[in-house]
């Protein structure tokens, strides 16, 4: 053998499951496209980082191949593999595993996060000055998805996705108006360990005047965090305007800072319909519903952004 190891049951199990489907892993690496996807493994036994690619699927999940210097001897094939007999990831150097690590995530686990550790597989001799090391395409505890913001009412709605979670503790939800200065205005749940699909939400109910940046801090349950992408909202308050004259004469004036903000304003009646509809920029407006019939009347107002309705009286 290249590398020293000793026949521990769980060894030799695992290494006569490897001899098995060794021809069957060597087809699939000789016959697949390659993609862009790669993981750096360092540390130990390895003398540099050598850098795996993504050859296909075996055992219903990605595996990654290269070579490089281990133990002091060169072009040895280095891989990660899901063993799906023993429920396991393994690094293995010319076909013997010598670590594993049981995370069952679609993706190898990377080592940034001791919630999912990579360990010695028992009998396998690997040592060496510096920690294993696997980063790159692998599995962070919370495979994060389709994290977007939508303003609505007023409000900015975020809703996002995970894949997967391991020992998610959850997610605290963090604003800036500068991408600099961060504050944390509120806190959601996960799921700890899941392998399902799991939908969050949260809805800021006051956003800021302006710039709005939203990114989330995935917290795992050793303290261990990262942080989402960034996802931008610009607020123009509509709020900030008053109606003078809504006393029932019909004539309504509408008081808003003026500037060069496209705006639509309608006029409904309370089963919907559009009575009156108008296109013009933010600052003083009339409106006359003197010739409507006496009732209660619907005022949208909207821009790009956000909308708000109030109600109108006409006697």
């Amino acid at each position: 053998m290249l590398l020293k190891y000793r026949h521990g049951t769980f060894a030799t199990q695992i290494l006569n499951f490897m001899k098995k489907i060794f021809t069957i892993f060597f087809l699939c690496f000789f016959n697949t496209g390659l993609f862009a996807q790669t993981i750096t493994v360092s540390g130990k036994c390895i003398a540099s980082p050598i850098t795996l690619t993504y050859y296909g699927i075996l055992n219903g999940r990605v595996a990654y191949v290269g070579t490089g210097t281990v133990a002091g001897l060169a072009n040895i094939q280095v891989s990660i593999q899901w063993l799906s007999q023993f429920n396991l990831w393994v690094l293995q150097f010319s076909g013997a595993p010598y670590f594993s690590n049981p995370c069952n995530t679609q993706t190898p686990p990377g080592t940034t996060y001791s919630s999912c550790a990579w360990t010695p597989v028992d009998g396998q001799t690997c040592d060496g000055g510096s920690p294993l090391s696997i980063t790159g395409s692998a599995t962070l505890p919370v495979g994060l998805n389709n994290f977007n913001a939508i303003l609505e009412n007023g409000s900015v709605h975020l809703n996002w996705k995970t894949s997967s979670e391991t020992n998610n503790k959850g997610f605290e939800v963090e604003r800036s108006s500068d991408g600099r200065n961060w504050s944390n205005i509120g806190f959601i749940p996960g799921h700890l360990t899941s392998g399902l699909e799991n939908e969050y939400s949260f809805s800021d109910r006051q956003p800021l005047i302006g710039i709005n940046l939203y990114h989330l801090k995935q917290i795992d349950i050793d303290g261990n965090f990262t942080y989402s992408g960034i996802v931008k909202i610009n607020f123009s308050d509509l709020r900030k305007y008053s109606l003078l004259g809504n006393n029932g004469n019909g004539i309504v004036q509408l008081n808003m800072p003026a500037n060069k903000e496209k705006l639509v304003l309608e006029i409904l009646d309370l089963s919907g319909k559009i009575l009156y509809s108008k296109t013009t920029t933010n600052g003083n407006q009339t409106l006359d519903i003197s010739r409507f019939p006496s009732g209660m009347y619907l005022l949208h107002i909207n821009n790009a952004t956000q909308s708000t309705i109030e109600k109108l009286i006409r006697f």
